[in-house]
């Protein structure tokens, strides 16, 4: 009995000790991740203060970094024509100039750049092209073709996405369909405005494969994408003639490796090949811009993987110069506004300071090879996961960004920070010129794009 008694009392403390041993590690655990997600916030917080100041202060604070920033944006017209529609190019152009912006990258869509029988069709675009050309204004052109700025991210025209999808249905590949057919049901204009490929494949089995999350050169989505560029150049060239020379550079497939929007697609590196071979035999002097996004980028995948790409593709054609630039969308004011998604807006507020030994070593590496790097959209635009419009921000959140992003981002040379949600900014501006952060925010950002002429 007293042997039992032992050997009961010694199990107690066995378990006992386990039981401290074991709670001393998840103890640690616990310390450690919470300081990771503490140290972080609090820096975050200290940032907000340090971004709540009036302008004079602000820049005072900050002018030998702000001194090597340029402030440009985004533009795409679709979105500008279904938020203003009364505003025209010549009314936007003359706004830039306002803010003194002079470097503009401009979404240019698939689906709005070819008509139903696949002919290219510059309509849309043209009025805008020739205002920002005639105003001065220097293009980053994105070109996609499948990938462009603003969600869904993905532009395939219907008609092109229709016919895949159809020619890939599984009843295809036991009842092959003959070009004949085709022409009958699609028209002969479209049917000869496909790539010569894509028709001796379907000459040769009847059907094509599956459109595909990985867009690789060969495949018939490739195909359509790289043969609507081979169209598009040559034709932009004809309208805007000497303009073409304020397209400074190109954009092509934005957010290539950064599965996002409907679609979900990533570029392989052989298509993107291709799309470079495309633009440079019409451009030969063309600069390239690749750009990671979003949240997930910051931690650092995408943008390692970006990086990559670019690399790659100056071996290729060290003719050309490239630029990688990265999409910063960490969100503020996360201890503020209940009705954002916390865990997640947290997280994404908090990502970019995971990461900061790989982003620094990134673009040591990128500038050892003489590839540039800008911020392609430093999030202005406030993520209000209730609303259906993004309200445009502060000239607090504006500040907010921009320590964040020089914090983490900039280093000795000068830099392009094109600032994303021109848009709602733009509507706010025509719809109440009077607003009070409209009034505070437009000296802002003069007085950051006219720090080359007059000091700050």
């Amino acid at each position: 009995m007293v042997q039992i008694e032992q050997n009961t009392y010694l199990d107690m403390q066995l378990n006992r000790r386990q039981f401290l041993f074991y709670l001393s590690i998840i103890s640690l655990i616990c310390i450690s991740f919470g300081k990771k997600l503490f140290d972080p916030l609090k820096e975050q917080f200290e940032t907000e203060q340090r971004a709540r100041v009036e302008t004079d202060s602000f820049i005072e604070q900050h002018k030998e970094q702000l001194k090597k920033i340029e402030l440009g944006t985004t533009l795409c017209p679709v979105f500008i024509e279904k938020i203003c529609p009364d505003a025209t190019p010549e009314l936007v152009v003359d706004f830039l100039k306002k803010l003194h912006i002079t470097q503009v990258r401009l979404s240019m869509r698939w689906n709005k750049c070819v008509t139903e029988q696949n002919q290219i069709d510059l309509s849309f675009y043209l009025p805008w092209l020739k205002a920002l050309t005639q105003g001065g204004i220097k293009i980053t052109l994105s070109c996609g073709p499948i990938k462009s700025p603003r969600y869904p991210e993905s532009y395939v025209p219907h008609h092109i996405s229709y016919f895949l999808t159809r020619l890939s249905q599984p009843y295809y590949r036991s009842h092959p369909i003959s070009l004949e057919q085709l022409e009958r049901e699609f028209g002969t204009t479209f049917m000869g405005s496909l790539p010569a490929q894509l028709k001796e494949q379907i000459a040769r089995q009847g059907y094509l494969p599956a459109i595909q999350q990985f867009v690789e050169s060969g495949l018939p989505l490739a195909a359509c994408a790289l043969s609507y560029l081979d169209k598009l150049l040559p034709a932009l060239k004809k309208e805007l003639g000497a303009g073409m020379d304020q397209i400074v550079m190109f954009n092509p497939e934005n957010e290539s490796q950064n599965p996002f929007g409907t679609g979900k697609y990533i570029m392989k590196f052989g298509y993107m090949q291709q799309v470079c071979e495309t633009i440079l035999r019409h451009q030969p002097d063309a600069a390239f811009l690749f750009n990671c996004a979003g949240v997930s980028d910051t931690s650092t995948s995408s943008l390692e993987q970006t990086a990559a790409l670019a690399l790659y593709l100056q071996q290729l054609f060290p003719q050309a110069s490239f630029t990688v630039g990265m999409d910063s969308y960490e969100e503020q004011d996360i201890f503020k506004f209940p009705y954002f998604n916390f865990f997640p807006d947290t997280i994404s507020a908090l990502s970019i300071l995971y990461s900061d030994q790989i982003i620094t070593s990134t673009l040591a590496e990128l500038a050892e090879h003489g590839i540039s790097f800008e911020a392609t959209e430093l999030q202005f635009e406030r993520w209000v996961t209730l609303l259906r419009e993004h309200p445009p921000g502060t000239l607090y959140h504006l500040q907010f960004m921009l320590l964040r992003y020089m914090n983490s981002f900039l280093k000795d040379d000068s830099q392009l920070v094109r600032v994303w949600g021109f848009e709602q900014f733009l509507k706010k501006y025509l719809i109440h010129p009077e607003d009070p952060e409209i009034k505070k925010l437009i000296p802002f950002i003069q007085r950051i794009n006219t720090q080359s002429q007059q000091p700050l």
